[in-house]
């Protein structure tokens, strides 16, 4: 779908994203793990708004796991950036490389290799991310949905 009204945007619906909403759509489990979970799906949930499924609507706000949520969703958004490098750059390198351009499609296999060091390196640190807010969340107070007006 173009830009313009209508358009649903998912900033940051990555990996984290998708782990976080398999979790609320289980029931959440562990209390600190629904918690965390809640705090990452939340802004990509609202930005569904009133497609979202009813397990990710009204989703308490995130409090003070708001910004370690924000720093793992750009994590991902960055990660997808980088995924999306990667993919486009295969199909460049082969086309380079059919056309005789061996130079440069050894040049553009290096910066895949480079990326794909990238990614894993942000997939570690998604790792060690999503493992502190769980431990943020252990410690977190409940958080207290807004009353109804």
């Amino acid at each position: 779908m173009p830009d313009g009204p209508g358009r649903v945007r998912l900033p940051g619906f990555g990996a984290a994203t998708w782990r976080a909403v398999a979790i609320l759509r289980e029931g959440g489990g562990d209390p600190a793990a629904a918690r965390w979970a809640a705090a990452v799906a939340h802004e990509p949930a609202a930005d569904l708004g009133a497609a979202a499924p009813a397990f990710l609507r009204d989703l308490p706000p995130p409090g003070a796991l708001a910004a370690p949520a924000r720093r793992l969703l750009a994590a991902d958004a960055e990660r997808q950036d980088l995924r999306d490098a990667l993919l486009r750059a295969g199909p460049a390198a082969a086309a380079a490389r059919a056309r005789g351009h061996e130079a440069a499609a050894a040049a553009v296999e290096r910066d895949c290799a480079r990326i794909e060091g990238w990614i894993a390196e942000l997939d570690r640190r998604a790792a060690a991310r999503w493992d502190e807010g769980l431990r943020l969340a252990a410690d977190a107070p409940r958080p207290v949905r807004p009353a109804a007006p």
